[in-house]
C-alpha cells in the first residue's frame, strides 16, 4: 500500500510539473469563440440565440453547423497538404501546357 501511495504521489508531482495546455485551453477557447461569435446575436435577439444554442446542443451535426467559424479557424493552423500541393502543381502545369 505504501509503495502504491509513493508511486501515486510521484505521478502527481510529475503531472503538476507540466502544464496541461491541450486539456484546459482548448475547451475554454471553444467556449470563448462561441460566446464572441454569438454575442451580437444575443444583443439583438436573445430568444433566437437561445434557439440556436438548444439546437446546437441537440446533436453533433447541429453543433458543427453552428460552429463552422471555428472549423475554418482551425484549418488555418493545419500544415499544408501534400495532396493539395500536388494537385495545385498539376493544375498549374496543365494550364501552362495548354496555354
Amino acid at each position: 500500500m505504501k509503495k502504491a501511495w509513493i508511486a501515486l504521489s510521484a505521478a502527481a508531482c510529475l503531472l503538476s510539473a507540466f502544464p496541461a495546455h491541450a486539456q484546459t485551453s482548448r475547451p475554454s477557447w471553444v467556449v470563448t469563440q462561441i460566446y464572441n461569435y454569438n454575442h451580437p446575436l444575443a444583443a439583438t435577439d436573445s430568444a433566437e440565440l437561445a434557439t440556436k444554442m438548444s439546437t446546437m446542443a441537440g446533436d453533433a451535426f447541429a453543433f458543427y453547423r453552428g460552429t463552422d467559424h471555428m472549423f475554418y479557424q482551425d484549418t488555418l493552423t493545419l500544415p499544408a497538404s501534400s495532396y493539395a500541393t500536388t494537385c495545385a502543381h498539376s493544375a498549374r502545369a496543365a494550364r501552362q501546357a495548354a496555354g
